[in-house]
Formats: C-alpha cells, structure tokens, sequence
C-alpha cells in the first residue's frame, strides 16, 4: 500500500518555507536571526529536500534529509511525518510507525496542516500497528484516515479486512458490499469479498467472486492463487491446479 506525496502538500510546504525565506530576506540589517529562527530554517530545509527526494521516488534520500530535520527539530510534527513516509516507501513499517506515531503525538490532536497529512500520519501507523497484530489500534487508524478523506475508498477494504480479523464479519462484509456499490469494477474489493468468503468455508461464493476479480485483473497472480486455493477447497482439483501453475507463472513469490 504506496503513501503518495501529493502536488496540494508539497504546495503547501514551498509556500511555508518560502515565506520563511521572505520574512528573513526583508527583516532589517540591525536585526540578526534568533537561534531559534536559524534552527527552523535549516530544519526546513533539509526537510523541503525530503519532499523534493521523495516526489523524485528516491526514499533512501529522502529519509536521510527528513531524518536530519527530525534531529534539529525535534518538535516538529512535519518533519516525523516526512520521515514516516520515506521509510514506509523504504519498507521500513517499524520505525515509520514510530515516526508516525510520534508526528501524531506532537500535531496536538491531529492539528495537521491538511487531510492529507492526517490520511498518511494514520495510515502508516495503522499499517504498522496491523503487521504487529494490534488489530485494534489499526481499525482506529484506518477508520480516522478513512473520516479525513471518504474518496479514498481503497481504505473501506483495509477497515473490513482489520474487522474480520477482530472477527466481526458481518459487519467486515458490510463494507465490502459499500466498496462495491462504489465501484463494482473494482478488482481488489472482489478479492477481498472472496477472501472473506473463504475464511467463512463459502467456496462456491469464494469461487465465483474470485472469478469476477481474475476477469477485472488477470495479471494479478494472488488472486489466481487465492482462487486456486478456493477451487481445491470445493475438489476441482484440475482448476486448483491450473489456477497455481498460471500463478507462479505470474509471480514466483506470489506466495
């Protein structure tokens, strides 16, 4: 699940930093800058670098320049959302999650500058939270990100996913039924429909929404594999075994 760097934020933070720049440029000779103001500034910029990295898909970088900012201002929300970000690209969900979490502590009740930054601040930390099987934690998360931008509808599935796995199903299906009202050409909430279905024992509704996903994605190996799965399930072995061959096919590490 990528964190996209939207061109609204990254406006956001030129014109912040560019106003910095301006009220230094017309301060007067007679006034030197504060140390605080010199911190915030070169906290700024390393972190403006990170923006810059991580639009230019460089994460490495960019976690570098924002972890920089994070050192030499240690109280600045942003600057932990940035670093949370670049190390969610990097695939490090641990410390992003810290990252996060922290940039969360430190916006004082999530007084984030959008609902973007809000979205990404939650998102990762609810990502987090679900790889350590804090189920719950991660439903509230995903469900704040959810509030601050319903036309992420991508979200509806990771609400449904975390509350089968806290085992409330019907209402796990219930958000599915309204991604697919939605977008019923969506591929991944059929999928999520079919892996619901599968942890119930339905294979033949597994089956047939699994096939409805393949049709609207047939490059996609796990819902191949997943469909395969269900077919064994119900003893059409042949079908299972075809579904796994065109899988691996696919993706070897489809697995």
């Amino acid at each position: 699940m990528p964190v996209i760097l939207g061109a609204a934020l990254t406006l956001t933070i030129c014109s912040y930093w560019g106003y910095q720049r301006w009220k230094v440029a017309h301060r007067r000779k007679s006034e030197p800058l504060t140390p605080e103001e010199l911190r915030r500034m070169e906290a700024g910029s390393h972190n403006f670098r990170s923006m810059f990295f991580l639009g230019k898909k460089d994460p490495v970088t960019a976690a570098k320049e924002a972890g920089i900012a994070v050192e030499i201002c240690p109280d600045w929300d942003l600057a932990h959302l940035n670093l949370a970000r670049a190390l969610s690209e990097n695939g490090d969900w641990p410390n992003a999650g810290i990252a996060a979490n922290r940039a969360i502590e430190l916006s004082t009740g999530d007084r984030f500058w959008s609902s973007e930054e809000a979205f990404d601040a939650h998102t990762i930390r609810g990502t987090d939270r679900a790889n350590r099987l804090d189920n719950a934690g991660a439903l509230t998360d995903f469900e704040r990100a959810y509030s601050v931008d319903p036309k992420a509808d991508w979200m509806i599935g990771q609400i449904a996913l975390t509350k089968a796995k806290l085992g409330r199903m019907d209402e796990a299906m219930a958000h599915v039924e309204q991604w697919l009202k939605l977008d019923s050409k969506q591929s991944m909430a059929w999928f999520l429909r079919g892996v619901l279905e599968l942890w119930q024992g339905k294979n033949a509704e597994a089956i047939s929404d699994l096939d409805r996903a393949v049709q609207l994605a047939p490059d996609n190996a796990q819902v191949r594999a997943l469909r395969g799965i269900a077919r064994l399930n119900a003893g059409q072995g042949e079908g299972a075994e075809q579904d796994f061959v065109e899988a691996l096919d696919q993706d070897p590490n489809c697995w």
